[in-house]
């Protein structure tokens, strides 16, 4: 048996084994990675030649090294983006899903980078930071933090420093934007030339597509993730309304608004700020018509990304 997987921080051989599984591929499917796991499974190779391939693009002549980053993201489909820009872009990532997971990671490896999420559970981005600058005061050095965060007031990127970060990007993510951090921060005798983002779109296609990088397998990619994941969310908003579980209710409606920023449905995600607001301040009754609102609107957008994704492909 082979299990496929959507992303690669699901692959824990531990919890394959009492299930029979003898290997695992990542979704979209690379046929190379297909043959070695068929390998694997038939025994005529071991589980540790069984190595997941990176999209990697050309890099610069003057590439020195690759960075090591530590990303902290618990959203999937953040997890799913981010990885893919910095990966393909030849960057070794570390992935965690929450700031404490961030701490342990920080305090076992050796990284170069921190993206930090803002809002995660157990332990949020602004208490992970310090609890690692406080490690850095007994063992000496500093590693630059960038905060990843839905906002971009002032008083934001007050309080993303005063916790001990060096910078921050706003959500939804831009390359360009993200690069150019990473630039800023890594010394010159340190860092490679990061790659500046792609300027216009091919076939005539807008600016979502430039927000991907030009990346049109990533946005096939993500497309079918949303489609798929969002009706669950949907549900269980529903379901914390009816419970009145305001926390719960608050982070899915905060999860459903990246995504939305991310496909730059702008009146999808300002709704989903709305009850991301209102789960927040406790406030929870008469949400139910906002959330009716944003399953339409939710809709809508599946409606106009599948049309995108055939045009992109007829297109070819």
């Amino acid at each position: 048996m082979i299990m496929m997987l959507t992303f690669p921080h699901l692959k824990r051989k531990t919890e394959f084994q009492p299930l029979g599984v003898k290997a695992s591929v990542i979704k979209p499917l690379n046929p190379l990675e297909v043959i070695d796991a068929l390998q694997v499974a038939l025994g005529k190779k071991t589980p540790d030649a069984q190595q997941p391939r990176k999209v990697v693009s050309a890099k610069p002549k003057t590439l020195t090294r690759s960075l090591k980053i530590l990303v902290a993201e618990d959203t999937p489909f953040n997890q799913t983006f981010i990885l893919r820009l910095l990966e393909k872009n030849g960057f070794h990532t570390i992935l965690v899903e929450n700031g404490r997971q961030a701490v342990e990671r920080f305090n076992t490896d050796s990284v170069d980078v921190v993206l930090m999420d803002v809002q995660m559970p157990e332990m949020d981005g602004f208490e992970a930071t310090r609890e690692i600058r406080g490690l850095e005061t007994q063992k000496g050095g500093h590693i630059p933090i960038i905060a990843m965060t839905a906002y971009a007031t002032e008083g934001d990127r007050e309080r993303c420093l005063a916790a001990g970060m060096d910078d921050y990007v706003s959500k939804p993510i831009s390359a360009g934007k993200l690069f150019k951090a990473i630039e800023a921060l890594v010394p010159p005798e340190e860092t490679d030339k990061i790659p500046d983002e792609k300027k216009g779109c091919a076939l005539n296609q807008d600016v979502l597509i430039k927000s991907f990088k030009d990346d049109h397998s990533l946005f096939k990619e993500l497309v079918d993730i949303f489609v798929n994941d969002y009706p669950q969310m949907l549900t269980s908003l529903r379901e914390s309304l009816k419970t009145a579980d305001a926390k719960t209710f608050s982070r899915t409606a905060h999860s459903l608004k990246g995504m939305l920023r991310n496909f730059e449905a702008e009146v999808a995600a300002d709704t989903a700020f709305d009850l991301e607001k209102k789960g927040k301040q406790g406030e929870l009754d008469g949400t139910d018509q906002i959330v009716d609102r944003l399953a339409g609107q939710l809709e809508e957008v599946t409606q106009n990304l599948e049309q995108l994704v055939k045009k992109i492909s007829k297109d070819g």
